[in-house]
């Protein structure tokens, strides 16, 4: 298959890693940047490089997009009319009104639209889903994507970061929640969110989502709270610390009862590897992906709304 990779940035780079070693995959790169040719050399790539995508666009089956969010939607636009497969970073684009152009687009035209929600490929994924269950009823989530770094120039963190969890939330739930209130601030006035803080309401639980520049200790973690028990997923250690617990009733008063505490190490395997083998899979198999344009749009959807809760001051229903 012939697949181009437009956009070597920072997280372009460990794309480009992964594709150049993937089997049956005849790599083209495309970057508007001079100072990629000489990083290509670096590493030794040897393949067709062009500083515009229209070099390629008539000799690759599928696309890679890997470039900054506000430039998403053109591009996309582009390659789907071109009839090309298409695997986009999150966010899909930065309106949800485009997002779901673009799905519809690709559905239209029977093209492979993936959106990369990385987190949904984690090795720890299949253990949450298999231990939910086990805690009853789930009543809360709270989940953390912070750290101290060099904040994006494209889009505030909450549409970078915390839409990282909110799609996952949505994927091992099954659900997308009803309403928002959301909490973003702009501290280091560039007109883009720095801290995000934002409360999700679903059917039957709520999820707290928070996300930031700030905090000096990297933190990717989320915890599920049911009524028999918790599953905390710390992704950076790729470990699971599940209890089985709950709350009873004894004479008038409540009793904190734990049954069985447990520790569950995850596979060792790359996320992003699965991620795109993932795509080409879809291409090679006609089969829809795990993360479609559809969830794409969503989560940016629910995004808009957090943002819109910020602005009002008030909590915001999602709508149809």
């Amino acid at each position: 298959m012939n697949l181009l990779l437009l956009g070597v940035g920072r997280w372009g780079k460990n794309h480009l890693r992964v594709l150049k070693n993937l089997k049956n995959i005849n790599l083209y790169v495309c970057d508007k940047s001079e100072e990629v040719r000489s990083y290509l050399e670096e590493i030794s790539y040897k393949g067709p490089f062009s500083k515009n995508f229209k070099d390629f666009i008539n000799e690759v089956e599928a696309v890679d997009i890997v470039t900054s969010a506000d430039t998403h939607y053109e591009l996309a636009n582009i390659f789907l009319d071109e009839g090309k497969h298409i695997f986009i970073e999150k966010p899909i684009c930065l309106k949800s009104s485009e997002a779901f152009l673009l799905a519809e687009k690709a559905r239209r035209n029977g093209l492979i639209l993936q959106v990369g929600h990385i987190f949904r490929f984690h090795p720890l994924i299949p253990y949450i889903k298999k231990l939910l269950p086990e805690i009853g009823k789930l009543l809360y989530i709270k989940a953390y994507f912070k750290g101290f770094k060099r904040p994006r120039t494209d889009t505030g963190v909450t549409m970078t970061d915390s839409i990282h969890f909110i799609d996952l939330i949505n994927f091992v739930t099954s659900e997308i929640p009803s309403k928002v209130s959301g909490f973003t601030f702009d501290n280091l006035k560039r007109g883009m969110d720095d801290i995000s803080i934002s409360i999700l309401i679903y059917s039957n639980f709520s999820a707290l989502v928070e996300s930031g520049y700030f905090q000096p200790r990297t933190k990717r973690e989320i915890t599920f709270c049911g009524e028999r028990g918790q599953i905390i997923a710390d992704f950076r250690l790729n470990k699971i610390f599940f209890r089985k617990a709950s709350l009873r009733k004894e004479n008038n008063s409540w009793v904190a009862e734990i049954e069985e505490e447990r520790e569950i190490k995850g596979e060792e395997f790359e996320p992003l590897k699965r991620e795109l083998e993932d795509f080409i899979s879809c291409i090679k198999n006609s089969k829809s992906p795990i993360c479609s344009g559809y969830d794409g749009a969503i989560a940016v959807k629910i995004v808009e709304k957090i943002y819109e809760s910020s602005k009002k001051g008030k909590i915001v229903e999602i709508g149809g």
